[in-house]
């Protein structure tokens, strides 16, 4: 019975301060590669295919979404020392709805170069991206 509390304490201890972990490094691996593999740099870049104006949309919506993040973390949180869940609650339902909408519209507009593949391709890339920011945020 004495040995759950003290497991449960040095896990919670040793996940406070930092957020780099290994499935967090194989994400950002498998996107980097997955991003390379596909080339999506040069087909957004070249291919006529791609429906530019959905992607610069969802550009936006992702831009919103960190200014959002930078306004909870950094305002609300750092400089207001308050909870942001208490001081702004719509903050994450909106940063929620403009990253699922920003989502299906990098899908549209990458669907006429990779087809059903764009539906993984855009999910490992955006995973890989998170785990990114997160070890990021964890370093700063």
């Amino acid at each position: 019975a004495m040995a759950e509390p003290r497991a449960g304490a040095a896990r919670a201890q040793n996940n406070e301060g930092s957020a780099i972990t290994v499935s967090g490094l194989v994400w950002m691996a498998v996107s980097w590669l997955v991003f390379e593999y596909y080339e999506v740099k040069e087909v957004y870049l070249y291919d006529y295919r791609v429906r530019t104006n959905m992607v610069h949309s969802a550009m936006v919506l992702y831009l919103l979404c960190a200014v959002l993040a930078a306004y909870c973390i950094l305002w609300v949180e750092k400089l207001l020392k308050k909870k942001y869940t208490r001081h702004s609650p719509w903050a994450i339902p909106a940063m929620t709805l403009f990253g699922v909408v920003a989502t299906v519209m990098v899908v549209i507009g990458f669907w006429p170069v990779y087809g059903l593949m764009t539906v993984p391709i855009t999910l490992i890339i955006l995973m890989g991206s998170l785990m990114l920011l997160a070890t990021v945020g964890a370093v700063l």
